[in-house]
């Protein structure tokens, strides 16, 4: 594999990341993850933009749905109630992250070893900045590998 950076990579791919503030109600975060099929993790930053952390559609999902899968009744209100109870700052774990000047090499070993499909992309303050995304790197690296026959 070549040695490319990642500032390299990612503007071909995911320009802009899904992010929400530590404050954001359950509400919002679904409203988040629901605004683009494609998005399996949405990060979390304070005021500055800075990055604190990753929520991952799947916690969400067991969130949300192994609460009322429990009980008998499912009303209106107890959702609503649900909506209100957490925000991201209770639902967010850390999250490894790269920058521009990294190569996309240890990237995508990084996303192997921690089981990511995705890492946010931060600068030198910590703000994301992007994100680098697995499907969308085999998908590139695929359309390379055609062309490269063809050649």
């Amino acid at each position: 594999m070549k040695r490319v950076k990642v500032g390299k990579l990612r503007k071909y791919i995911v320009k802009e990341p899904v992010i929400v503030h530590e404050e954001e109600t359950l509400e919002e975060i679904i409203l988040a993850f629901t605004s683009d099929p494609r998005v399996r993790v949405i990060y979390v930053v304070d005021e500055d933009k800075r990055l604190k952390g990753a929520i991952f559609l799947e916690n969400i999902i067991n969130v949300v749905f192994s609460e009322h899968l429990t009980r008998d009744e499912f009303s209106a209100y107890k959702i609503l109630s649900w909506l209100t109870k957490y925000n991201a700052r209770d639902l967010m774990v850390p999250c490894p992250w790269v920058k521009d000047e990294d190569l996309v090499y240890d990237a995508l070993k990084r996303m192997l070893e921690e089981k990511m499909e995705a890492l946010p992309v931060v600068d030198d303050r910590g703000r994301v900045i992007g994100e680098i995304n697995m499907l969308e790197i085999l998908s590139l690296w695929l359309e390379r590998k055609i062309f490269e026959i063809e050649e």
